[in-house]
């Protein structure tokens, strides 16, 4: 005869796993709600400037002027404009998209 066994999941690593599923979908559902106020507009970029190079410039510029929450990139995500004139920045918080703002006016050489 053939025997089967069940898996050896404990009720302790059962709870974890389920406390860990509930907590990554309590975060999705966040980000989701504030994802609007994530997101900020920049303009009147210089034709030659990349994705990852504004990606870039904004997390060093960001993390020399302490105004990110720690020292991890705050920079998310970019979408730049097929014309390459503006783009949309997604931070990793709200409060790192309103310490961006003191940046407004910054000239890029």
């Amino acid at each position: 005869t053939v025997g089967l066994q069940a898996p050896t999941v404990g009720v302790d690593q059962l709870a974890a796993m389920q406390q860990s599923a509930m907590m990554t979908a309590v975060l999705q559902q966040q980000a989701a709600l504030t994802r609007r106020s994530r997101r900020l507009h920049i303009s009147n970029l210089p034709a030659e400037i990349t994705v990852d190079a504004l990606r870039e410039l904004f997390n060093t510029t960001m993390q020399a002027a302490k105004l990110t929450i720690d020292e991890e990139p705050c920079v998310n995500d970019v979408h730049m404009s097929a014309d390459a004139r503006f783009a949309f920045l997604e931070f990793r918080t709200v409060i790192e998209t309103s310490n961006a703002l003191v940046l407004d006016g910054m000239q890029l050489l």
